[in-house]
């Protein structure tokens, strides 16, 4: 049974403490993977003279270009909403209080 399927069934018995174990486990052996690509790398750029690799922000295709305008119409949107749900609050507290 792989490691995936113990934390699930763990889960689903409810033994949080066995699940703990094997979510630990799970995650250490990834955060060692990625250490040790991260070591090979570092030891590539100092010994073997690489370049190091670049991250390139990736553009969310799904996301949308707003203006600064209509930003601040939704900030200026919010804080109406806020304030007016801070009013209704205040008089629930007054009409509770009586």
């Amino acid at each position: 049974m792989s490691e995936l399927e113990s934390f699930i069934d763990a889960v689903a018995q409810q033994d949080f403490n066995q699940a703990n174990s094997v979510f630990n486990d799970m995650i250490g052996q990834r955060m060692s993977d990625a250490l040790d690509q991260e070591k090979i790398a570092v030891a590539g750029q100092i010994f073997n003279n690489e370049e190091p690799e670049e991250l390139e922000a990736s553009e969310d295709e799904d996301a949308e270009d707003f203006t600064d305008e209509e930003i601040d119409a939704a900030i200026d949107d919010l804080e109406d909403d806020v304030e007016d749900e801070d009013d209704d609050v205040e008089e629930d507290d007054i009409e509770d209080e009586e």
